[in-house]
């Protein structure tokens, strides 16, 4: 029973670690993360990122009776390494709010209690995954809610000389 389960468990491990956004998965290519969300997502025009290039992206998604644009960020080897998921309204300090406290709570009942929070983000830690939830908001400017889906050797990189 013992060896059935070590087994069962080294099949499972792989599917965790490189677990991405939806049915996506860290170093996926834009074709195969096209592939991968059954044709919901669409190769676009390069958007250039701080972390990458946003090279395929999901318009208007639904969740929690907001609209999400979901932009999927690749390296300079064309390997998926950063989701984002940003709501499509950008102006309503209220809307956000409302939205971000529905994520949060949202992502809790998905991931259980996150490992940080404050007023403005929340993170969770999920197998091989980090989950960013944010809200922005500058008055009179800009208010808006989004996610952030990285890695986590990407998160250990960025702080290994913290």
């Amino acid at each position: 029973m013992k060896r059935l389960l070590m087994i069962c468990v080294a099949l499972v491990m792989p599917i965790l670690s490189y677990a991405g956004y939806g049915n996506t998965q860290w170093g996926m290519s834009p074709t195969q993360v096209v592939e991968a969300e059954k044709d919901k997502a669409k190769i676009v025009e390069p958007i250039k990122y701080a972390n990458g290039i946003g090279k395929a992206q999901i318009n208007n998604i639904s969740i929690a009776s907001g609209e999400y644009t979901v932009t999927f960020i690749f390296d300079a080897n064309d390997r998926l390494v950063q989701t984002n998921l940003i709501s499509n309204e950008k102006k309503s300090a209220g809307i956000a709010n409302s939205r971000f406290n529905s994520l949060h709570q949202l992502l809790t009942q998905k991931y259980g209690e996150p490992s940080f929070k404050n007023s403005e983000s929340v993170t969770w830690k999920a197998g091989d995954t980090t989950i960013e939830l944010r809200k922005t908001i500058i008055p009179g400017i800009m208010a808006q809610t989004s996610v952030r889906y990285i890695p986590n050797s990407k998160i250990e990189a960025d702080t290994a000389n913290l």
